[in-house]
This record gives structure tokens, sequence and C-alpha cells, in this order.
């Protein structure tokens, strides 16, 4: 299994959070209905673009703007969000509550990969260290060169490493 540039379990990392992803695990917490409904009146793909904008590392910002990754992504949001935002503010909820599984439990070989420019707020705080110390057996790749996007800028360097 892969998990490359995923969001951590960002409960256990709550005190490297910053206070916005914070106040959103607090909010979904509260009231998770309530918020997953805010989350639907308010999210577009156009919301979700500029937020990817805005807390991508610079190595990202210059791909999504400066090559065809960013009409791909932005393209693939509106894809998703074409039926509107009950699909994602639902994902939002779920990715912020509690995991049903502890990442000590899992018996399945588990690859992480982060970039080591990675600024996203909800990816890592501390690019998968700490999840991966919690894995049995977890590898753990951290890329330099890379931001919050190496899923798309590096398919090819996961998808050999799960074929290995």
């Amino acid at each position: 299994m892969a998990l490359v540039a995923g969001q951590d379990d960002l409960r256990a990392q709550r005190h490297l959070l910053v206070p916005e992803v914070a106040g959103m695990l607090d909010a979904a917490d509260a009231d998770p209905g309530g918020f997953e409904r805010e989350i639907a009146r308010v999210a577009s793909a156009e919301w979700l673009w500029q937020v990817i904008l805005a807390t991508a590392a610079p190595v990202d910002r210059a791909r999504y703007e400066g090559t065809d990754l960013g009409p791909a992504v932005r393209a693939a949001l509106d894809d998703g969000f074409r039926q509107g935002a009950a699909g994602y503010a639902r994902d939002l909820v779920t990715a912020l509550g509690p995991w049903p599984v502890r990442p000590e439990e899992l018996t399945a070989p588990v690859h992480l990969w982060y970039g080591g420019q990675d600024t996203s707020t909800v990816h890592s705080p501390d690019l998968g260290r700490s999840l991966a110390a919690r894995i049995p057996g977890a590898r753990h790749t951290v890329l330099d060169d890379e931001g919050g996007a190496l899923l798309w800028t590096r398919a090819a360097d996961v998808l050999d490493a799960l074929a290995a």
C-alpha cells in the first residue's frame, strides 16, 4: 500500500497543526452534521483550487501555474464537484474524524511518500515521520525536491515501488 502526501492522523499531530486546521477538527468534533452542511454550502471546485494554491509549496505552485498539471488538476476538481459539494463535505468529515483502525494494527506493507517541500496544512505536519513510526515495518520516503503534488509528479516512482 502506498500513502502519497497523505493526510496524517491529525489528532495525534494536534500540537503541530496550524490554528485553522485545529479549528476544523474542533468544529467537526462538536457538530459533525453542521460542519458537513457548512462545508457543502461553501465548497466548490474554485474554492478548493484557491485553497490548494494558497497552501502549495513554491515548487508545486510553479507546476500548477506553469505546466499542464494545473489545468489537469483544475479539470479534475470541476469533474469532482459537478454534482455539488456534498461528497467532498462528507469525505472531509470522515478524514477529520477518528481513524477506525490504529496505525499500529496495520499488517499490510505500507510505503509513505512525502515531499520535503510540502507546505500543505492538512497532509502531515512532520512529513509522515510520526505516522511511519506507528506503522509496523513502514517504509518512509521524503523526496527533498518535491512538494505536496508528488502523487502527480512522481507517480511512476510510486508505482514502480509498489510493483517491486
